[in-house]
């Protein structure tokens, strides 16, 4: 769960400071315009998950029934083009006990580097050259329920594999992977989704029978250490994986409830301020295609993808106060299904099925993912590359004093800094270089009141 970047020469190899999203506080925003166009539509293609370390880069997992490959994918181009990073021979026909076929399942792609991929049977693959090579290790998941796993990597040193009811953790970059224990509390469910916030803080969301009977929401903040469980009922009709947060109080959760009448089924909606101990009333809504929702990112409180039955996306920039359905290039009205979804960033999205890959791209169809010292001024605040040095970013509409703060996902103050008294304009000022690896916001006061606040990442 783990969100985007904007393109990088060499010379960031010792730091990297990648933007994740854009979360303006008192500025108002209206839904961005844009389209969702088809960018691969290959007959008897799976397209089974797809994950993207920014704009350009991403990395699909999938079948191949016409060349009988189950295959691994990278683009480095925004889906223009396509390279094969792994793949293995389907079988079409059962096969002896024992026998096996590699399918590969999900990838987590943490920096340009380093990528994870998960196949069969808890067989995790593993390269940290960009696909020169690579190296496997098998966990003991075989005979967990939901034997395929999920990887996620909250950096290229931490990291969570998940099957069943089983837990993995590493810390080292996927060099070893440990058991993590969970309470007795939540013994007899199973983990329908993970959602990392930080290297120790980690959040599940756990299922209880089949079909479900009930759900409960586990934390901890100590890479499993300690833990405490929350259930909701709320929580009960909330697809498995739809669920994700931005930081470490909100949380955004979707799925569906059936009308009783064929397949019909509504879109739900639920969210919490306290990190998942309460949840908001669940919002009940019909749209058409009326088969209820399946998935959801969020790169900030505000803006948010919701995907569902039929080839259904809705998207938010408030929230999750409204939604506004998407038009696609799919016949919503067949079997189209979307199996995954990736929000790198406010810029672009993708979604994939059976036989289609769907970016959205804005309006503007000149978006550049190039950040110089022109497109920082194109938003009120914004954290970017010049001339080799990280940058704050602001448009002063009138005069004042300023500061910035750099908060951690947790809420902790780490840096403050006091630029004093600034004129009207565009203002640039350097961010330190020396912050540690991991997520934070930049907020921006003007004559003490928050004017807006910003996203980012560093990774080294």
């Amino acid at each position: 769960m783990t969100k985007s970047k904007f393109q990088l020469p060499n010379i960031f190899s010792s730091f990297l400071l990648l933007i994740l999203w854009l979360c303006l506080a008192s500025i108002p925003t209206t839904a961005q315009q844009g389209k969702w166009v088809k960018i691969d539509s290959s007959y008897g293609t799976a397209f089974r998950s797809i994950t993207c370390l920014d704009d350009e880069h991403c990395i699909v997992c999938g079948d191949s029934a016409i060349q009988g490959l189950s295959f691994a994918r990278r683009t480095t181009d925004g889906g223009k083009s396509w390279t094969t990073l792994l793949y293995d021979t389907l079988s079409l026909i059962p096969l002896p006990q024992g026998d096996e076929v590699f399918q590969f399942h999900q990838a987590a792609y943490p920096t340009l580097s380093t990528i994870f991929i998960i196949g069969d049977s808890g067989l995790v693959f593993r390269t940290k050259n960009s696909g020169q090579s690579w190296d496997s290790v098998r966990l003991p998941i075989e005979n967990s329920p939901g034997k395929n796993g999920t990887i996620v990597m909250h950096d290229s040193i931490h990291g969570y594999v998940v099957a069943g009811s089983k837990i993995f953790r590493t810390v080292d970059g996927g060099n070893n992977w440990q058991p993590v224990v969970v309470p007795d509390s939540v013994k007899g469910f199973s983990i329908g989704a993970v959602i990392p916030i930080s290297s120790d803080t980690i959040f599940f969301l756990m299922n209880k029978g089949l079909p479900v009977v009930a759900k409960m929401f586990l934390r901890t903040y100590d890479g499993g250490k300690t833990w405490d469980a929350h259930s909701s009922p709320e929580l009960k009709q909330i697809t498995t994986g739809a669920i994700d947060f931005p930081d470490a109080q909100y949380g955004f959760a979707a799925g569906y409830e059936r009308t009783g009448k064929a397949d019909n089924a509504l879109d739900l909606h639920t969210k919490t301020t306290d990190g998942g101990k309460t949840w908001t009333p669940l919002q009940k809504l019909w749209r058409d295609p009326a088969l209820g929702l399946f998935d959801i990112s969020f790169l900030d409180r505000r803006n948010g993808i919701a995907t569902g039955g039929q080839g259904k996306i809705v998207r938010t920039t408030d929230g999750g106060e409204t939604w506004v359905q998407q038009q696609t290039p799919l016949d919503t009205h067949s079997i189209v299904n979307i199996n995954s979804l990736a929000f790198p960033s406010l810029n672009t999205a993708y979604v994939s099925g059976w036989q289609f890959l769907l970016r959205w791209y804005p309006e503007q169809s000149d978006v550049s993912t190039e950040i110089d010292a022109s497109t920082l001024a194109a938003e009120p605040l914004s954290v970017g590359i010049v001339n080799n040095q990280p940058v704050i970013s602001a448009t002063m509409k009138s005069p004042g004093a300023v500061r910035f703060e750099v908060v951690t996902v947790m809420g902790e103050k780490i840096l403050e800094e006091q630029i004093g008294f600034v004129d009207a304009g565009v203002l640039h000022h350097p961010l330190s270089s020396r912050l540690p690896a991991g997520k934070y916001f930049v907020q921006l006061f003007v004559d003490q009141n928050l004017l807006g606040s910003t996203g980012f990442t560093v990774v080294r």
